[in-house]
């Protein structure tokens, strides 16, 4: 897959290297020959994925779990606006915005 926009191979190199490696890393911080062999295994890891479409993304919410177990409810709007809830506290809430770019989710949530 040839990523032209900046934001997407962030977002995707982020990933690939939470699910790949359990860490986070990004492919400027590696030597030439880490470079070649993080690319190779990137461009197999995303084979192994498909893309999303608009009406999969806007129907029904969506579960988030961290790390360290919280869990949060995700509405994604028609509107590309997100409305995100904690499961435990359901008053505690936060707003976003999403986008699909090449069948790739993107959200951004304000934490503020």
């Amino acid at each position: 897959m040839d990523l032209e926009n900046k934001e997407l191979k962030l977002a995707t190199n982020h990933l690939f290297f939470l699910e790949a490696y359990n860490r986070q890393i990004h492919l400027w911080n590696l030597k030439e020959a880490e470079i070649q062999e993080e690319r190779t295994a990137y461009l197999n890891w995303m084979k192994t994925k498909r893309k999303f479409d608009f009406n999969e993304i806007t129907e029904g919410s969506w579960i988030k779990v961290t790390r360290n177990g919280e869990g949060s409810v995700l509405k994604l709007n028609n509107d590309n606006s997100i409305i995100e809830y904690s499961v435990h506290n359901p008053s505690r809430t936060w707003s976003g915005e999403w986008k699909l770019e090449e069948g790739i989710l993107i959200m951004k949530i304000n934490f503020q």
